[in-house]
């Protein structure tokens, strides 16, 4: 009987020992093949999983517009001429054809001419003084004047120049005119390296001896044509 299981036994270990042995299909035993490698998976290939929403959406906030609570009022620029100090600005009218307003920046544009005169002062002295401005010439031309300049008008045109003080001087064109004396007439805003005293300019004559015609603060000159 020992040897009856003894024999099952060695006979269930053969069978055992000849299956690990079992030829596959092509003929290469089982244990001689290399394992073979498992299939590599990237994670990129992998398509992207859903991010997970929240099931309510969060409400947007609408940015408020912006409007002026108010809109400001339109103001119109003040006149340089209203209630400018006297003697802050020059009018030249009369027999002209574009009527001009004058400040010191726009008498001071004008070529600059200097004349060293000497004058009788207030105390009665004669000192001598220099003068700087525009001339009464180039002043005038501004505004343009009418049927007045060379021989034919000249001789009869002449303009007055008003000051603050309320009395005029009389200039004759033929004073300036370069066909008849040429005399050099300013309306100097420099006297001795300073500003007039009173307003933008003053009226100052070659070849006065006395400051009769030297309109102080000049405010105003009237162009007159007899003739035209």
């Amino acid at each position: 009987m020992s040897r009856l299981v003894t024999g099952l036994f060695a006979a269930a270990a053969l069978a055992g020992l000849t299956a690990g042995f079992a030829l596959p299909h092509d003929g290469t035993p089982a244990f001689a093949r290399a394992a073979e490698p498992s299939p590599v998976v990237s994670v990129t290939t992998l398509p992207a999983l859903p991010t997970p929403r929240s099931s309510v959406a969060a409400p947007q906030t609408a940015t408020p517009a912006i409007y002026p609570t108010a809109v400001p009022a339109m103001t119109q620029p003040a006149s340089t001429n209203v209630n400018a100090p006297p003697g802050s600005v020059i009018e030249i009218a009369g027999a002209v054809g574009v009527p001009t307003m004058l400040t010191l920046k726009e008498l001071q544009r004008l070529q600059r001419s200097s004349l060293t005169l000497r004058v009788a002062d207030a105390d009665g002295r004669n000192r001598f003084h220099t003068f700087t401005g525009a001339t009464l010439r180039d002043v005038i031309a501004l505004a343009q004047p009418r049927d007045v300049g060379g021989l034919s008008t000249s001789k009869r045109a002449y303009a007055l120049v008003w000051g603050v003080s309320g009395s005029p001087a009389l200039v004759a064109f033929p004073e300036f005119e370069s066909d008849f004396n040429g005399k050099t007439i300013l309306l100097a805003y420099i006297e001795d390296a300073r500003a007039p005293a009173d307003g933008i300019a003053e009226l100052v004559v070659q070849g006065d001896a006395t400051r009769g015609r030297f309109i102080k603060a000049v405010t105003k000159i009237l162009v007159v044509d007899p003739g035209g």
